[in-house]
């Protein structure tokens, strides 16, 4: 069983890592017109455990590959004791944790291969974005 959940958790990793570089790579395809783009609000991602975690995976990820310095399993710590308080099951949040953990390795591991997109804007983002996880606000926000 153990097996089997390892490969679960993996594949969800990456999956989780696909689907959001595919996000992202379509959200910087678009083709709108500055008019149509202006007219449109943006949505804002659902606020569940899911995208709490691909955001805090993605965000943090980027935030080591681009050279912020902070203590990872601190912030996850913090990151599973809010869902705690949410009501997460114990067993599910030790595969949160994990699935955490291969997410943002996986996504880490991307991030490391475009050294050329830590880009001034993005590295204002991830400040901002950083100070607010460590803050205890773990709502999805903007991808950075």
């Amino acid at each position: 069983m153990k097996t089997s959940d390892s490969n679960y958790e993996r594949r969800s990793a990456v999956a989780l890592a696909i689907g959001l570089l595919g996000s992202l790579a379509l959200a910087g395809c678009s083709q709108q017109t500055a008019a149509t783009t202006a007219s449109m609000a943006p949505v804002p991602p659902p606020n569940t455990t899911s995208s709490r975690l691909e955001r805090l995976a993605w965000n943090s990820a980027w935030a080591q590959n681009c050279g912020f310095y902070f203590d990872n399993q601190k912030l996850k710590s913090a990151f599973l004791a809010f869902e705690a308080n949410s009501g997460i099951a114990p067993d599910q949040l030790t595969k949160l944790g994990r699935t955490y953990d291969r997410a943002q390795t996986t996504i880490r591991a991307i991030a490391a291969s475009h050294p050329d997109e830590c880009t001034d804007q993005r590295l204002e983002k991830i400040r901002a974005t950083m100070a607010r996880y460590l803050a205890g606000d773990f709502t999805p926000g903007e991808a950075v």
